[in-house]
Formats: C-alpha cells, sequence, structure tokens
C-alpha cells in the first residue's frame, strides 16, 4: 500500500517543484560584472566584429567594432579581448556580430554568487557559425 501512496503522491511533489531546478530565470540571481569580451576565430577567414553591451535597463554602456584574423593568418590577430570599463555589477547582456552572425550572452544566466565575474567568450568555428562560451570566475 505504501508504494501507492508514494506513487500517488509524486505528481504532487513534481509539480510543487516544477522551475525550482533552473536558477538561471530566477530573479534573485546575482547581478554580474562583465570582466571581458573575448573572441576567437578557428576558421580560415578574417571578419569584422561590433560588440555592443547593455545593461539592466537596456542602456548601451559599451561598444566597439573591430578587425578579427584569421586563424594563423598573417593579418590582424584571430584571439582578442577587450575590457569594458565596467566596474559594477549589473543585469548586463553583451550581443556579438562577428561575419555577420550574430549571438548574445545574458551575462546573469551565467553568475553564482560564487562566481559572479563573466567573460563573454565568442568562438568562431571552422565551419563559420559562432558560438558562445561564457566563463565565470569568483574575482574579476
Amino acid at each position: 500500500m505504501r508504494r501507492r501512496q508514494f506513487l500517488a503522491a509524486a505528481p504532487a511533489v513534481a509539480l510543487g517543484t516544477a522551475g525550482c531546478l533552473t536558477p538561471s530565470d530566477s530573479p534573485s540571481r546575482p547581478r554580474a560584472r562583465l570582466h571581458a569580451v573575448w573572441f576567437v576565430n578557428d576558421s580560415d577567414e578574417a571578419c569584422d566584429v561590433s560588440v555592443a553591451v547593455t545593461d539592466g535597463d537596456g542602456e548601451t554602456v559599451y561598444e566597439t567594432s573591430f578587425r578579427l584574423g584569421a586563424a594563423g593568418g598573417d593579418g590582424p590577430p584571430a584571439n582578442v579581448s577587450r575590457e569594458p570599463p565596467l566596474d559594477d555589477p549589473d543585469a548586463y547582456t553583451v550581443e556579438a556580430t562577428v561575419c555577420d552572425e550574430t549571438a548574445t550572452v545574458d551575462t546573469t544566466k551565467w553568475a553564482s554568487a560564487g562566481e559572479n565575474c563573466v567573460t563573454a567568450k565568442f568562438v568562431r568555428t571552422t565551419r563559420g557559425d559562432v558560438r558562445v562560451a561564457p566563463q565565470t570566475y569568483e574575482n574579476c
């Protein structure tokens, strides 16, 4: 009989905890410090990059653009890092366009109480698509 009681109660427990396993959607997530925006080009084609960082209010707080070199090329570097002058933690969103492909990093989805320093990393693969690979740290 205990097995039936357990099985009958299991759906109620599952519904009562729905959403509790996704801390990245929680409004109590700590705000992040944006340490750097990092770009790596693994493809054999150089391209233009533009970056815009917005804060939690949607205000653009940092913008830059540059040429990202090809992997193993003689031109501009294929590995570029920029450190935006942003000292205060906030709900930053980094939007980067790399060779006409746009990708976004929401720092609040990566920050935690123990690691609230985020580097937004964008990697252009050998196939030419752009992947996000944010990294978190304890201290910036």
